[in-house]
């Protein structure tokens, strides 16, 4: 209370009364340095044409000021945010924080608290076409950091604007960042989007190289942007192409129709093998036969080969009717004589039940073929006998 007192009798003796009085109705308080805010609230476009910012000891334009605001001005709102919003995380701070301080939110403060009627600008400059409002409310910033310090910016921007002209719960719900909005977009849809920034241009009065960029979905330009850099540009572009695609549903079909035919070239249908000449083809074809010929003669000979299924033979009459007719025919036949059957008798048994191949087939021994083998022996012993005793 004291102070202001005493800047108030200082104000009464003081050559600038009208600005100082413009600037105790936006701050709340007498500037101590009337010339730090008289630079702030000077525009470069006012020494276009002269050589008064080159000149020590003269007033320079405003933008080392707005170097120095936009950092304080950064540290104030964090420091405000920090302390009351306690149990939010770090995203919802920073993404509070940058819809604060972004160009658009400073420009519209400076028009809205009169720092534009303040500003000395080139006559022909349109203040609400640029962000000569936002720079200057950095610059104004940067101002009373060294006039009054760090408390009384903090004072300032918690008092004046954060609690009158601009409201934390709207600005909560307020969608600045449509640049990462498209982006989220395009990628959930797989389409391919990308910033093209245009060649900068030169402000028709004020000598601020104003930059552009364009949004490109799909090969399509989507939207055009503005800004006094490549991030703002890219911004103002992103928010034109939102805008553009909810008024327009044609243009979001011919974008995600440019997709389909992207899609549609990129799955290319699978190719034939190229053709051989003749000569490869008959040497092709007579590999062929051959190997056909060989595989027909191959199962030929498996047939030929692959053993027949024995056939049993009938075994003879375990007795014959007629004992000395049967072996009067043994012994008319050139049957065996007494000295071979003996002799076969003496083989082994495993050598006389041992198969025999024939070009037919393989002639197994039973047990009745044996005992009706002995028997004829016998019966031919026995006819022997009865010559020789005659």
């Amino acid at each position: 209370m004291i102070s202001n007192l005493i800047d108030k009798v200082k104000h009464q003796f003081s050559r600038d009364k009208g600005l100082s009085s413009a600037l105790y109705d936006i701050m709340g308080f007498y500037p101590h340095h009337i010339d730090i805010y008289r630079e702030a609230l000077s525009h470069k476009s006012r020494f276009v044409s002269s050589q008064s910012r080159r000149q020590p000891g003269k007033i320079g334009d405003n933008e080392r000021l707005e170097f120095l605001g936009d950092a304080v001005l950064e540290a104030v709102v964090s420091d405000i945010l920090y302390h009351r919003y306690t149990r939010k995380h770090e995203g919802f701070l920073t993404n509070l924080r940058s819809k604060i301080v972004q160009r658009t939110s400073l420009n519209r403060l400076a028009d809205e608290m009169g720092l534009n009627r303040l500003i000395q600008t080139n006559k022909h400059l349109d203040l609400h076409h640029n962000n000569v409002g936002g720079n200057a409310f950095e610059a104004l910033i940067g101002a009373i950091y060294l006039d009054r310090g760090y408390a009384r910016c903090k004072a300032f921007v918690e008092n004046r604007i954060l609690g009158h002209l601009l409201s934390l719960e709207g600005v909560e719900k307020k969608e600045v960042n449509f640049k990462s909005k498209l982006i989220e977009w395009a990628q959930k849809n797989r389409i391919r989007w990308t910033f093209q920034d245009a060649d900068p241009i030169e402000g028709a009065t004020s000598g601020e190289q104003v930059f552009r960029s364009k949004i490109v979905l799909e090969s399509i330009v989507v939207g055009m942007g503005t800004g006094r850099n490549k991030k703002e540009s890219q911004q103002a572009a992103a928010r034109d192409a939102l805008l553009a695609m909810r008024r327009k549903a044609s243009l979001t079909d011919s974008v995600f129709h440019a997709k389909e035919e992207r899609t549609a070239m990129e799955a290319a249908p699978i190719v034939a093998l190229p053709a051989i000449s003749d000569a490869d083809a008959k040497v092709s074809e007579a590999s062929t036969e051959n190997a056909k010929a060989k595989k027909s003669t191959s199962g030929r000979s498996r047939r030929k080969t692959a053993p027949k299924t024995a056939q049993a033979t009938p075994a003879p009459k375990a007795q014959a009717e007629n004992p000395d007719k049967e072996a009067s025919q043994k012994v008319a036949a050139p049957a065996q004589t007494p000295e071979k059957a003996s002799a076969e008798t003496d083989k082994p048994q495993a050598e006389q039940a041992k198969p025999r191949n024939r070009r037919r087939g393989t002639r197994r021994k039973t047990a009745a073929d044996k005992s009706s083998r002995e028997e004829i022996i016998a019966a031919a012993e026995a006819a022997a006998n009865g010559v020789a005793e005659q």
